[in-house]
């Protein structure tokens, strides 16, 4: 039935005075079976918002002749398509439901007594009752099945993940009394396919995660999910119905480890194999030339700064294993880049076969075209100039000289089809953190790396941070190349500093900006990093890190920051893991 006569792309009808009002949002894609039964669950919501995935069936002309906004858009997985979805909402507050799901009465009548009285929760978990094949389902582990559908629409967003996403909790979730019901199949056909459809974002997901299947996950673990939900969850007070359940629990746990399985061996060669270039920034501070060109521009006055400086000039060789880390884990690299000043790594100096791939590059190199700003003491000016080295692959993987691979990956953990793997966290703005509304404000004067992160995304046009951590970051060369080519003015703002500055943003964050506000990249919110960032550490909290998280089967990167300012049988202690760890 439509919506009393509220016509389909028109602005819905707003909520009453005393009521906030609430869109629903509904993916779809060949729901005709299904579509009809959940919109006219949710008739009473202000707005129907429906985003469909290019539907074959009759589920769009269903869906807007019951009176919804129907937005067509290109089905990666659901909680990129929910994510999209969210901010297309005209109202404050969202309920989102599968075309499989409907509210049930008692929950209806709920929902609007809860927007009358205009909550204050940040988001409301709702219990589903699961039907399988038309019969309600009491056990099989799915008794305790809830989820969090209905939310303010400016709060929350979908954990990116390719299966079983979750919304993000952040404050108080509340509980609902009421139902949302569950149609999970009509029939065996749809389960069968769904469960496969299903496995296949999880084992892309276990790539992404790096998580490795062996005997266990293909043998073992597929039985033991059987009998956990048929035995100890109950599936067998369901009867029949209980026991497909539990066989499809399965199959469905052999199908993740089998395509998962596949995806390892195949090595992801459905994947398009790109040229990568590594790049790395580093100095030796020990080098007594270097140092007298830095005190040749650091003012006298600056006793501070000079004091930093002086503790910086105890040079490590955290370099060599980062390259080593490279060579022997990222073997799908094709020239490691050494962005450097008029100097050459120590471990470099002699020839040796195993470094073919590594170049040295200088910052004349460049800086070709802006050589009036050199010499430069500055990482930030230094890194807003790399898409200018020369020969530079289009795809390319930014580490600092204290980053590090730790397990063997491929261009699946960086690029996938070609667009960039960016690992981070959206994040306020260091300035509007809550406990900021009440401290005086202080002028900046340090160039904070945070700071800078948030100036990377207000470039951008964002209103808050993907912030990322110490973690290689992939870019692609022309996404700056293009933009600094547009606002020259900016390159130039950014690269004029000789030393660290408060008005500087970070290329990274820049690219990572990019990319996301065009959708053109792959966000993991997961550094899968092991973070090493205090030189005052103990070793017993240094042993901890370096023998057993790194060891964890999602950590692919390491961290180790100052490693020159570690009291030396600590430095000693690092350097011998790194030296047994990186033996080429």
């Amino acid at each position: 039935m439509a919506r009393d006569n509220k016509k389909a792309n028109l602005i819905a009808e707003p909520a009453t005075q005393n009521q906030l009002g609430i869109t629903a949002i509904v993916t779809t894609f060949n729901e005709e079976y299904n579509i009809k039964r959940c919109l006219d669950s949710i008739q009473w919501a202000d707005e129907l918002l429906v985003i469909d995935s290019f539907s074959t069936d009759n589920t769009v002309s269903i869906c807007e002749k019951m009176g919804a906004t129907v937005l067509q858009r290109k089905y990666k997985y659901a909680a990129d398509q929910k994510n999209w979805a969210i901010p297309k909402a005209k109202n404050p507050w969202i309920i989102l439901l599968d075309a499989d799901e409907e509210a049930s009465g008692a929950l209806q009548d709920e929902i609007k007594e809860l927007l009358r009285s205009k909550p204050k929760q940040t988001a409301y978990w709702i219990r589903r009752k699961n039907f399988f094949l038309g019969k309600y389902v009491r056990f099989c582990g799915w008794q305790n099945d809830q989820v969090i559908r209905l939310f303010p629409r400016d709060n929350h967003r979908y954990e990116d993940k390719m299966v079983h996403e979750e919304i993000e909790r952040k404050g108080h979730i509340s509980k609902l009394k009421s139902n949302i019901h569950h149609f999970t199949a009509e029939n065996t056909y749809k389960y069968n396919k769904k469960i496969e459809r299903y496995a296949a974002y999880a084992a892309k997901q276990n790539m992404l995660q790096n998580k490795n299947v062996n005997g266990y996950h293909l043998y073992f673990k597929p039985v033991y999910k059987f009998l956990h939900s048929y035995i100890i969850r109950g599936g067998f007070l369901d009867g029949r119905i209980g026991l497909k359940i539990c066989r499809f629990r399965a199959k469905e746990t052999w199908l993740k480890a089998y395509k998962t399985k596949q995806l390892e061996i195949a090595g992801i060669r459905n994947e398009k194999q790109i040229p990568i270039d590594a790049v790395i920034t580093w100095v030796d501070n020990g080098d007594t030339a270097h140092q007298k060109k830095i005190f040749e521009y650091l003012p006298k006055n600056k006793s501070e700064a000079r004091s930093e400086f002086k503790k910086r000039f105890i040079e490590v060789e955290e370099l060599k294993y980062v390259v080593h880390s490279i060579i022997k884990y990222a073997p799908f690299i094709r020239t490691i880049f050494i962005v450097t000043d008029n100097q050459k790594p120590s471990f470099l100096k002699k020839s040796n076969e195993r470094y073919a791939k590594v170049k040295v590059i200088d910052h004349k190199d460049i800086f070709k075209d802006d050589t009036e700003y050199l010499p430069v003491f500055n990482s930030r000016s230094i890194e807003t100039k790399l898409y200018d080295i020369p020969n530079l692959s289009e795809h390319f993987i930014y580490f600092n000289d204290d980053i590090f691979l730790l397990k063997p990956l491929n261009q699946f953990h960086f690029f996938r089809e070609g667009l960039p793997v960016i690992r981070g966290k959206w994040k306020k703005f260091k300035n509007d953190k809550f406990y900021k509304k009440f401290t005086p404000k202080k002028e900046v004067t340090k160039p904070k790396h945070g700071l800078a992160q948030d100036l990377s995304a207000k470039t951008i046009g964002f209103k808050k941070v993907f912030r990322f951590q110490h973690t290689p970051i992939p870019i692609r060369k022309n996404v700056l190349k293009d933009f600094f080519e547009q606002n020259r003015t900016l390159e130039i703002k950014n690269i004029k500093h000789k030393f660290r500055h408060k008005d500087q943003f970070l290329m990274q964050g820049i690219a990572n900006h990019i990319e996301i506000k065009n959708k053109s990249c792959v966000m993991l919110q997961d550094y899968q990093l092991v973070n090493i960032t205090s030189y005052k550490r103990k070793i017993i909290w240094l042993y901890f890190k370096l023998h057993i998280l790194t060891t964890k089967q999602n950590k692919l990167f390491l961290n180790i920051q100052e490693l020159n300012l570690y009291k030396e049988a600590n430095k000693k202690f690092v350097l011998d893991w790194l030296k047994k760890k990186y033996k080429l």
